[in-house]
């Protein structure tokens, strides 16, 4: 989306989401300088080559988590994006099926097929693929929503006077959200690691200052 890039995989086991199995990526290459402009815009390509890398290399390094392979690789997108991912198991030499839904027409694209496939809107097997597409992107715009507030949130805290890099961390990962550090307390803030009372307060006061502009 060009701001905090991401990616998601989704798994599917006996037609059923493995919600355990899924995973979500922050992206950092995929970018590209237009050429006429001169600006960083995204890559679609680069951002789903720099996912599938990241995914297939735990399994050629032997991570334990990831021991399986799957019946079928479904990636989202056209006949480019099914290039990519043929490079890709090419270059770590693994053979698995692999196939790509592009949206706009509801079409399959399969390696070495010269037009493609257009399954019946009917279809059982349009419907099973179309979940699958669907649930990663819910997965990756959840993702997504997720990182842009976290960023909006440190960008507030950079603000606060007193709150300096440790400081910052630890109260994103003890709160996460702009949200549960509204609701904080006084003293709740004060409890979070590498606080003080005085940061506490001054954190508070600036938050609800802030809010109250805001409002």
């Amino acid at each position: 989306m060009g701001v905090e890039t991401v990616g998601a995989m989704v798994v599917f086991v006996d037609g059923k989401p493995a919600k355990s199995e899924y995973r979500r990526f922050r992206l950092k290459g995929a970018w590209m300088i237009d050429p006429v402009t001169g600006k960083p815009h995204p890559d679609d390509y680069a951002a789903m080559r720099e996912m599938l890398i990241r995914r297939f290399r735990h399994y050629v390094e032997g991570n334990p988590k990831f021991t399986e392979l799957p019946d079928l690789l479904l990636v989202d997108g056209g006949k480019g994006q099914l290039s990519v991912a043929m490079q890709v198991l090419q270059e770590f030499g693994l053979n698995i099926p692999v196939a790509a839904l592009a949206k706009e027409h509801e079409l399959l694209y399969a390696p070495h097929s010269e037009a493609p496939i257009a399954l019946p809107f009917n279809s059982p097997a349009l419907h099973f693929l179309q979940r699958i597409r669907d649930e990663t992107h819910r997965c990756a715009l959840g993702y997504h929503r997720k990182r842009r507030l976290q960023k909006a949130l440190r960008t507030l805290l950079d603000e606060v006077p007193g709150v300096g890099e440790v400081r910052k961390k630890a109260l994103l990962q003890h709160f996460g959200s702009l949200k549960a550090l509204l609701q904080a307390s006084v003293e709740e803030l004060a409890k979070v690691p590498h606080m003080t009372r005085k940061a506490a307060e001054t954190l508070w006061q600036f938050l609800h200052g802030q809010h109250a502009h805001q409002q």
